[in-house]
């Protein structure tokens, strides 16, 4: 994805009068780039974070061809550009923006959430505006949900928050065991959480054997810590793995600092082991033929049972209600704090400047 932290322009189309020689200098091509790198194209009211994307833009009077630009033309580029800011379609909730002329999304997260719907529903490589903050975004659902998603870690748990509960599911359940393990590495480095659930399973553990003693006393399944917002019934069908991606990035949307706890992470790491131990064969993602299996490989990096991946829904909507409060009952007395249903959205970890994004222009 394009830098969301400054003003780009994805092409510029500059009409020329004057001798065509001149047209193809280097010399005219670096004067215009440096008197639009000290404009200022971010319109009066933009919100900080947000992301104004425009698809085109044309400016009514040229630019001088030598000198600096005047603030005339400056203040006439801007007003332009906030008309397209009050024009600007929010594509949040599946609205149609293919015919827009510009596209806001209220911040990163917003924009990652939107950008998950649209790649379930097949919309993604059709809409411009993607085309312009993705180029090169992979065709497989599964692959571009995991190479946008590990690279904007830091937005997802909120992005996830944003997303309708059955499709949130499907998003997830899109994503192969590989892809899996990528995006959770990201969220863990961005999150700078403990690493329990990345560290290789304990010697002798395999896949069809539980984790508490065969001949010991009966001890209680490991309970996930995420239950408060992802109850059972509702990630059942997905694997182990995509399941924890998915209660952690709910967890850290709604209680970062018990998410990014050691408590969490134990109760992850027991749970996940005990999910993988609990399952029969037999295993999706075999080794090729000759290949010896990875004795070190942690929880993630393990096959699992295949199980039912979820269809995308057709249309928006909630499968299950997500619960917002109660006591992670992981083994540890660890209070989860109270959180209301509007209080869904957290803001960024960190706070970006308004961006404008132009995807052509002429001047």
């Amino acid at each position: 994805m394009i830098p969301a932290t400054r003003d780009l322009v994805g092409r510029l189309q500059v009409h020329w009068q004057g001798q065509a020689e001149e047209s193809r200098s280097p010399a005219l091509r670096l004067r215009v780039e440096r008197q639009l790198g000290r404009t200022d194209l971010r319109p009066p009211g933009l919100p900080a974070g947000a992301i104004l994307v425009i698809r085109r833009l044309d400016a009514r009077s040229g630019l001088p061809a030598t000198g600096p630009v005047s603030h005339a033309w400056q203040g006439q580029v801007r007003d332009r550009i906030a008309e397209h800011y009050q024009q600007a379609i929010r594509p949040l909730g599946g609205r149609p923006a293919a015919g827009a002329g510009s596209v806001l999304f209220a911040d990163e997260a917003e924009l990652l959430a939107c950008l998950t719907c649209d790649v379930l529903a097949g919309r993604a490589w059709t809409q411009w505006y993607w085309q312009r903050l993705w180029p090169g975004l992979p065709r497989a659902p599964g692959a571009a949900l995991a190479a946008a998603w590990a690279e904007r870690a830091a937005f997802l748990p909120a992005a996830l928050a944003q997303v309708p509960d059955a499709q949130a599911q499907a998003a997830v359940g899109s994503l192969d065991r590989r892809q899996l393990s990528r995006v959770v590495h990201a969220l863990h480095a961005a999150f700078q959480m403990p690493d329990l659930v990345l560290q290789p399973l304990p010697s002798g553990h395999t896949d069809a054997t539980a984790t508490a003693g065969l001949d010991g006393p009966h001890q209680p399944d490991p309970i996930a810590p995420w239950l408060p917002w992802l109850p059972e019934p509702y990630g059942g069908p997905l694997a182990p793995q995509a399941r924890y991606l998915l209660g952690l990035a709910l967890a850290l949307a709604e209680a970062p600092a018990y998410a990014r706890s050691l408590a969490f992470a134990r109760a992850s790491a027991a749970w996940l082991a005990h999910a993988l131990a609990s399952t029969a064969a037999p295993q999706i993602h075999q080794p090729a033929a000759g290949s010896p299996v990875d004795p070190q490989a942690s929880s993630l990096d393990r096959a699992e049972p295949d199980s039912p991946t979820p269809a995308p829904p057709a249309g928006p909507g909630i499968a299950t209600s997500r619960q917002t409060s109660g006591r992670a009952a992981a083994g540890d007395d660890f209070e989860v704090p109270e959180r209301s249903p509007v209080e869904r959205h957290p803001a960024p970890p960190e706070s970006l400047p308004a961006t404008t994004a132009i995807a052509q222009g002429e001047a």
